[in-house]
């Protein structure tokens, strides 16, 4: 319960943290100053500068074998990012809108992404292969988060519509619409019933 070190440097404020690295640990930060910061964790010395967005960066996500780098910006793109060169290695345009939120996919190449513009985006993120694979459309405000239901292939968002939905990620469609809230949802995951309180990052 030590505090080990204050990592400082970004000129707004901190949108997002995570932990990436598959040979050293290394915490990646995201911020609204535009840029994206890798730092050592246990020396707590800055490794790279991500700094091509045109926008603040609202999101970041690491690819599950911790060699890359997903980013989500107010400039309407996403980038992936090489975790060891720190270099962008794709741009991904789609989004009429700041993008809110984004999620690699643990068991497949794909990832997600929410938006202002109101879609959730899958994409195709392979080394020769960067395409957008499905649009999917139905909230009617800002799209704010997404989770990946990995063991039933879903992916639910939530949106400043109030309603969460969930969808089938093989052909894009939309299975569910869950009403109740009064105002914005914020956050969404996936708990599995009987499953011994489960329902974590995995979805299982």
């Amino acid at each position: 319960g030590r505090q080990q070190h204050v990592l400082r440097g970004h000129a707004d404020r901190v949108s997002c943290v995570r932990i990436c690295g598959d040979k050293e640990t290394l915490v990646v930060s995201a911020s609204h100053d535009k840029t994206v910061r890798l730092w050592h964790a246990e020396r707590g010395q800055l490794v790279h500068l991500l700094r091509e967005h045109a926008g603040a960066v609202t999101h970041v996500d690491v690819s599950r074998d911790g060699k890359s780098v997903l980013t989500a910006s107010y400039d309407n793109t996403l980038r992936v990012w090489d975790v060891k060169s720190g270099k962008c290695t794709a741009v991904l345009r789609g989004h009429e809108a700041p993008v809110t939120c984004c999620q690699w996919d643990r068991k497949a190449n794909t990832a997600a992404s929410t938006s202002r513009d109101g879609t959730v985006r899958v994409w195709e993120l392979r080394k020769k292969v960067v395409r957008q694979l499905h649009v999917l459309r139905g909230h009617t405000d800002w799209v704010q988060c997404l989770h990946y239901v990995d063991a039933k292939r879903l992916l639910v968002s939530g949106s400043h519509d109030a309603t969460v939905r969930v969808w089938e990620l093989k052909s894009g469609a939309c299975v569910h619409e869950l009403r109740g809230h009064a105002q914005v949802v914020t956050a969404v995951r996936w708990s599995s019933l009987g499953g011994g309180g489960g329902g974590g990052g995995d979805g299982d």
